[in-house]
């Protein structure tokens, strides 16, 4: 237990009983013995309790944090340990943010500061990844490699965050009056995808779609979005 920062032994059974932390048939009376997520979802309860969050409402956050997500490779990873490996590996300044009602979102430093400049935000509480990482594993701690976003203008987080989406095979940037007005971005679509589906998910979209022999075998989209001003 000494690598869990904060959390007393007798606290084990009672979140079990709580349903915030698995049973583990496997443990002996005296040994517990835990992953390295399961002992960052510990300090992650135990942040959200120190912020007043309940039970139930820290309930409702543990399915979000585990679902499994798609990673580039086909392969799914849980979306807490998919980031806890990027904030490892890639040094990737990583923030849990939680808001009132139990929402959840894995961030870097970059969406952050894109949707709070956006104003997209609800209060919310934060919780830095990296830092849970130093705290409870300190030999896999990496330093956080900060940008200098705080320094570039709304339109400029917003054409970053355009760059670091996967999705996008290529971006186009156009300016109006010397300021950036609109980013296009062209991705590749999953053939499964039905078309009536796509034409709803966007306001500016062009959809391309080429077939052989009566099969529909690529889809790319040009994403158009438009550029809030102040």
């Amino acid at each position: 237990m000494k690598y869990i920062k904060g959390i007393p032994r007798s606290s084990m059974s009672r979140l079990q009983d709580e349903g915030l932390l698995d049973k583990d048939q496997e443990d002996s009376p005296k040994w517990r013995k835990f992953n390295l997520i399961t002992i960052l979802w510990l300090s992650i309860i135990m942040e959200l309790k120190a912020f007043g969050f309940s039970s139930p409402k820290i309930k409702m956050v543990k399915p979000e944090l585990f679902k499994l997500i798609a990673l580039d490779n086909g392969l799914k990873l849980p979306l807490l340990e998919h980031c806890v490996i990027e904030a490892m590996v890639y040094a990737v300044p990583t923030f849990l943010v939680v808001d009132k009602s139990g929402q959840v979102e894995i961030i870097d430093d970059q969406e952050y500061i894109r949707q709070l400049q956006t104003k997209n935000m609800e209060n919310h509480i934060i919780i830095n990844i990296n830092q849970a990482i130093k705290d409870n594993i300190t030999p896999l701690y990496t330093e956080p490699n900060y940008t200098q976003t705080a320094e570039l203008s709304k339109e400029e987080i917003e054409v970053l965050a355009a760059v670091r989406k996967k999705d996008f095979q290529s971006i186009q940037i156009t300016k109006k009056n010397g300021a950036i007005d609109m980013i296009e971005g062209i991705e590749s679509v999953k053939t499964e995808e039905k078309i009536a589906n796509l034409l709803k998910q966007g306001k500016y979209q062009n959809i391309e779609v080429k077939q052989e022999n009566g099969k529909i075998v690529c889809i790319n989209r040009k994403v158009k979005m438009k550029i809030t001003k102040d």
